[in-house]
């Protein structure tokens, strides 16, 4: 391959600067270099080019090649010789003669990666002398001693760190290593270090200096902590410490040394060592930007490490708690300084010592202090939490940096809440008597961030500060909520009371008295004030805060009240304020406000009429059998009407005659809807929402509707059902047998073939899935896990509402041997809630079956089947007797136990010391131990003693 350099680096150049396939290399190009980099001795011909370089993509490129030859198949194929070459090649790169050629950082970072990668081939077996062959390097100028210190770096990034996936393979050999290093490298890199910060020209320059620091930091974590914490190397860093340019890289080396590792009493013996407090002491008034940061990191690891030490070490009553509790309180004040910093970055990290010291205020100072550092650090709050208003929106600035700093800090405000509850909950209120009183002239944010302060700490309010009068955070809210703060001009302001109205609507619940003006102002037409406000925004969160409100206080909800706010929404949702996806909130309010306790009858069945009927209507002629013509547009339309209609009759109960017309009336048009559309899976979803609601407020008018409601669901137009859809028929049907019980059965009994056969056809699905190459995807598995999961509470509801005799009547005591088998697949499925399920069935039919021969061959079936298949659950590899799932179904387990014992007497028990416990290699006399305990203990109690029953047979 003879060219000469020009038309080497021409060549290279050409390919690294194309871009296929717009502008490709010429093909002779591509050839060219294809053909040096499958050469095995490629890597040469580069390394002899390089020099002559002038281009850094052609320079990139020529190292790019090496590197792929030492980390790549190539390197296993080169002769001792070769590889020799090799490694004297990557060395040599060290030298000072190669400072003209390597001046940008990506291509010394290249050249340091490569020379690791080939370290890490060849150390310590084949080069044991990598790290005195590199620190030679450090008298050939400052060149060199940079490139020898960015490469120890780029040990510690392949080596070291553990923030890199790595297969065991690479750990293992990284391991081997570092092993080597700690035994006889080690100790020359911390005499390098203490050389280079001793030296006049060295110590002197800033980028060697903090190269020098920052590998002191890197290797701090894993080697000797003497290597560095000595009368050699710790001055020098104490001495940069006070240096500017490389101020941070020491303070970054302090962090890592009080970051190591070690026992409590060694690492108190440190920080006395370092004298850290005076060092910290010593720093100028006015530190730059990145130096508070370093700062910062330094006092939360002191103070966070010593308030560790003290929680280990308070209750024994060591020195070393005194000593801890010693450094805890130095640090306070430094921490109270830096987290009320401006810089986000450094008050952030003292942060979690905050809260960590502030859980613990109580016991490590007295309670005079306690309160006035707690008033310290929430003054601090307030004034980094306090956000600048963006004029033009009206709105905090939205920023998540801060958005996640602000959240930060009402943490701190929420634990001082718990911890020191009076004290907070005072400034709280003397914050929102001083915004009420001088709400006109003060700042925005000074408003808002008084008003967010309320809001957030909701979290650490206990409920009798909301149920008591008297309580300070009870008296707080009554002084906000009668302030007229609400009326203040800008929008901000009005949203965040709202937003406290909304997130302490519990409140109400046990003051309905401040209720009414509350509701009064969401109501206002003349101020403005809420849904009537100018500000679009405000607008709309006041009617997503109504709603909450509504939802939680509507027992508290006054009738007057509630007919003068349904005029409003009704008004509101006449006008174009409202976009089609906003009505659904409206619309649940309107529900909400018609079924309040007192609500007039007459007035509540006209404005259903007034509401329903047109709906009912517009659904009807948005089918194709009313003309419309089958669009998007429609489709959505009908959607959202049926939600509507949902939303309107959820809070209903029971109706009298003419509602319970209405309704019908509606529910035709709804299952008109389904029958037509029943393939659209957001319809067939709202369409059983809908139901789920009218149900619950027809009362026994729904018997009459159930056969052809159920018969249009699960006929031809229930042919493509879910397991969500049937999920829903499930739950349906479960709510049907709750609130009319026998009344339901003549009904049931002839829809339950129908269910069966829809049910059976899906649970199907799995065990067809497990017989084939075809398995279901874990989304699917879930569904069909959680569907029998619902099919056992169907089965439970129809058992417990007094209509078991549904399953053995002449209709459908052919499927019960089908049904047991269901129950009994669900119990051999590897999940606890579903396996409690399956037992909660067999609890039942046992309780009203067993021994009673109303069921043939059904105790038979329980003594053979059930009890050695629920036996042997708790003992299945890999479950866990701790979990909290295995533990709810093992009480469901002992259960059915127990319930067997009452029905079938000492035959039970004969049948389990002979039968089932045997199985299990279970001792005689445990066996008879376990049966004489079933029916003696508590429920707790036995469920303990079965967990140990079965510890003690596993073992075995």
């Amino acid at each position: 391959m003879s060219v000469t350099s020009a038309e080497f680096e021409q060549a290279v150049t050409l390919l690294v600067r194309s871009a296929p396939p717009e502008r490709p290399a010429p093909p002779h190009v591509v050839a060219f270099c294809s053909e040096i980099e499958k050469n095995l001795q490629g890597w040469s011909i580069v390394a002899n080019q390089f020099t002559s370089m002038t281009t850094a993509e052609s320079k990139f490129w020529c190292l790019k090649i090496i590197e792929d030859t030492v980390t790549g198949p190539k390197y296993e194929l080169l002769s001792f010789n070769e590889s020799e070459e090799l490694r004297l090649t990557v060395l040599g790169f060290l030298r000072p003669t190669f400072a003209h050629l390597l001046t940008d950082q990506f291509l010394i970072r290249k050249v340091a990666v490569i020379l690791v990668f080939l370290m890490k081939r060849r150390y310590p077996e084949l080069w044991p002398t990598f790290f005195s062959d590199i620190l030679q390097f450090l008298d050939q100028g400052a060149w060199s001693v940079q490139m020898v210190l960015i490469v120890l770096l780029e040990i510690d990034t392949e080596v070291v760190c553990n923030e890199y996936a790595r297969s065991n393979a690479e750990i293992a050999r990284n391991n081997v290593i570092k092993d080597a290093m700690r035994a006889c490298c080690t100790a020359l890199l911390a005499d390098a270090w203490v050389l280079l910060l001793r030296d006049e020209v060295h110590s002197c320059n800033p980028e060697i200096a903090n190269l020098v620091l920052e590998n002191v930091s890197r290797y701090i974590d894993w080697i000797d902590i003497n290597l560095v914490v000595n009368d050699k190397l710790m001055p020098l860093i104490f001495h940069h410490f006070g240096h500017p340019e490389t101020q941070v890289r020491a303070c970054e080396c302090l962090v890592q040394i009080c970051m190591k590792g070690m026992d409590s009493s060694s690492k108190l013996a440190l920080f006395r060592r370092l004298q850290i407090f005076d060092v910290l002491a010593a720093v100028p008034p006015d530190p730059s930007r990145s130096f508070l940061k370093m700062l910062a990191k330094l006092v939360n690891c002191i103070a966070s490490c010593s308030l560790e030490i003290w929680e280990t070490h308070a209750l024994l009553g060591t020195p070393d708690a005194e000593f801890a509790r010693e450094f805890v309180l130095k640090s306070v004040p430094y921490a109270f300084f830096f987290l009320n910093s401006e810089n986000v970055r450094a008050s952030t990290h003292v942060a979690s010592f905050v809260q960590a010291y502030l859980t613990k205020i109580l016991q490590l100072v007295p309670a005079d202090t306690a309160s006035s550092q707690t008033r310290v650090i929430l003054d601090i709050l307030v004034a980094r939490m306090r956000m600048p208003v963006v004029a033009a929106t009206a709105r905090l600035n939205d920023d998540d940096k801060y958005q996640q700093y602000r959240t930060l800090l009402a943490g701190l405000c929420r634990t001082a809440a718990r911890i020191i509850p009076s004290d907070t909950l005072s400034f709280i209120q003397q914050g929102v008597v001083s915004i009420s009183q001088d709400a006109a002239s003060l700042p925005v944010e000074d408003i808002e961030i008084v008003m967010y302060l309320v809001n957030v700490i909701g979290e650490a309010v206990p409920a009798e500060a909301l149920r008591c009068e008297d309580h300070l955070f009870s008296q707080t809210l009554r002084f906000l909520l009668s302030s007229g703060i609400a009326r203040h001009s800008h929008a901000l302001v009005c949203v965040r009371f709202f937003e406290i109205v909304a997130r302490y609507a519990r409140f109400f619940v046990y003051h309905p008295q401040c209720l009414v003006p509350v509701l009064d102002l969401f109501a206002n037409t003349s101020d403005g004030v809420c849904i009537h406000n100018p500000n679009q925004w405000v607008r709309q969160e006041a009617w997503a805060l109504l709603l909450k409100v509504l939802r939680t206080a509507k027992q508290s909800v006054k009738p007057d009240t509630a007919l003068a706010l349904l005029e409003i929404l009704l008004g509101v949702l006449k006008t174009d304020q409202v976009v089609v996806e906003q009505q659904g909130s409206l619309f649940e309010m309107v529900g909400i406000l018609l079924g309040v306790p007192g609500f007039p009858s007459d007035r509540q069945q006209a404005y259903l009429e007034e509401l329903l009927l047109p709906f009912s209507h517009q659904m009807i002629a948005l089918l194709p059998i009313g003309g419309a013509p089958h669009t998007p547009q429609n489709m959505f339309l009908l959607t959202h009407i049926i939600t509507v209609c949902g939303h309107i009759i959820k809070e209903l109960s029971c109706c009298g005659p003419n509602l319970a017309s209405l309704l019908k009336q509606v529910l035709d048009a709804v299952l008109g809807a389904f029958s037509v559309f029943h393939n659209n899976v957001d319809l067939r979803s709202k369409v059983f929402s809908f139901l789920a609601r009218a149900v619950g407020c027809l009362g026994d008018d729904v018997l009459v509707i159930v056969p052809d409601l159920m018969h249009s669901i699960l006929g031809p137009a229930g042919a493509g059902l879910s397991v969500k859809d049937l999920s829903h028929v499930l739950a349906l049907l479960n709510q049907l047998c709750a609130k009319q019980k026998a009344k339901l059965f003549a009904i049931y009994n002839g829809l339950f073939p129908l269910v069966f056969d829809k049910v059976m056809a899906l649970l199907r699905q799995r065990f067809i899935a497990q017989q084939t190459a075809a398995p279901l995807q874990s989304e699917e598995v879930r569904e069909l896990v959680e569907f029998h999961t619902l099919w056992c509470s169907s089965l439970v509801a129809i058992l417990t509402n007094e209509l078991a005799a549904i399953l053995i009547t002449p209709e459908n005591s052919p499927h019960l041997l089908a049904v047991l088998e269901s129950i009994m697949s669900g119990l051999h499925e590897s999940n606890p809630p579903l396996q409690k399920s399956c037992l909660g069935v067999m609890h039942k039919m046992v309780d009203l079956w067993g021994n009673s021969n109303l069921v043939v061959g059904f105790d038979q079936f329980v003594s053979d089947t059930v009890l050695p298949a629920a036996l042997l659950l708790p003992f299945h590899a890999g479950v866990n007797l701790d979990d909290a799932h295995v533990h709810s179904m093992i009480g469901e387990l002992l259960a059915v136990l127990r319930t067997c014992a009452v029905k079938y007497g000492d035959g039970f028990f004969h049948i389990l010391q002979q039968n089932v416990l045997p199985q299990l290699q279970c001792p005689p006399e445990l066996a008879q131990e376990f049966c004489q305990t079933l029916l003696t203990r508590q429920p707790r109690e036995m469920r303990d003693y079965f967990k140990n029953f079965v510890r003690i047979l596993r073992q075995r």
